[in-house]
């Protein structure tokens, strides 16, 4: 970063400037009162390691690193029949600064492979539907068992523009068209946004869900508190089957909420 003319911090304290030495490219430090100004310092730069160390880990760890959600209690699943879940993304401008690294798809993935380990029914299935002002990435929901490598490619950021507005209601209708469900299976839309949609539509989302005749979650990124401000009212007048407000975004964070859903769903114990 270019610096012009002199640069100080306003540390309050021993350490009273911190200046830059242009001949010899380095920083000096003017002390006003001897080792106390350095013990000072090496306080600062202890306190602030741990987050030097977590920005350095989440910059050279692979964003495909698995990520840990507790099983259920074994044996505890009262659903009979096979859960046919769809996970519904937002993919609209708004989630660029909800989640701009991309947790949700990391959390799907994490999530697909749960319900192959723990679900205890072979045959469940997951689809996948990107949306923004369009839909795109389509996977009908298929048996998980069989698909691992169909679901991680579509579990993935799209690689073609949707738009940026937030079009929920035509999302669910297509998860709907997408779906195809038969009584033999349990269906399930999971829908992963901040909650607003396009000029705040949101009655046509209440009708969509009406339309769609199956148990439908939101799980709403609340990080600015935009959603609990303006968007749940509107929300919990929808006769979902729960609502998951997350304060902040992580991908174990994610992960798990869509696990608990799941556990809701089959029927099975979250372990104490």
């Amino acid at each position: 970063m270019k610096r012009r003319g002199r640069s100080s911090l306003g540390w309050s304290g021993p350490l009273t400037e911190v200046r830059e030495v242009r001949s010899r490219g380095a920083f000096a430090l003017r002390r006003s009162t001897g080792p106390v100004a350095l013990i000072g310092l090496l306080a600062l730069l202890f306190c602030l390691l741990p987050q030097v160390f977590a920005w350095v880990g989440d910059l050279f760890t692979s964003d495909d690193r698995p990520v840990e959600v507790a099983p259920p209690v074994p044996g505890t699943r009262s659903l009979a029949k096979p859960l046919s879940l769809v996970l519904l993304l937002d993919s609209s401008g708004s989630m660029d600064h909800s989640d701009p690294r991309g947790q949700r798809y990391r959390a799907a993935r994490t999530l697909v492979r749960w319900i192959m380990n723990y679900s205890e029914n072979a045959e469940d299935r997951v689809g996948v539907l990107h949306f923004a002002s369009t839909q795109g990435s389509e996977v009908s929901p298929v048996r998980v068992r069989n698909n691992l490598r169909v679901l991680d490619a579509a579990l993935q950021s799209p690689n073609v523009d949707l738009g940026g507005g937030t079009e929920i209601a035509e999302a669910i209708r297509a998860a709907s068209r997408l779906s195809r469900f038969s009584s033999d299976h349990h269906p399930v839309f999971v829908i992963f946004s901040d909650g607003v949609p396009s000029d705040d539509r949101y009655p046509e989302i209440g009708v969509a869900v009406s339309e769609a005749e199956v148990r439908v979650w939101l799980v709403a990124l609340d990080a600015d508190g935009l959603f609990s401000a303006t968007a749940e009212r509107h929300w919990k007048g929808f006769g979902l089957a729960g609502i998951l407000e997350l304060d902040r975004i992580g991908s174990s964070t994610v992960a798990e909420a869509f696990a608990r859903i799941v556990t809701t769903e089959t029927g099975q114990q979250w372990p104490p």
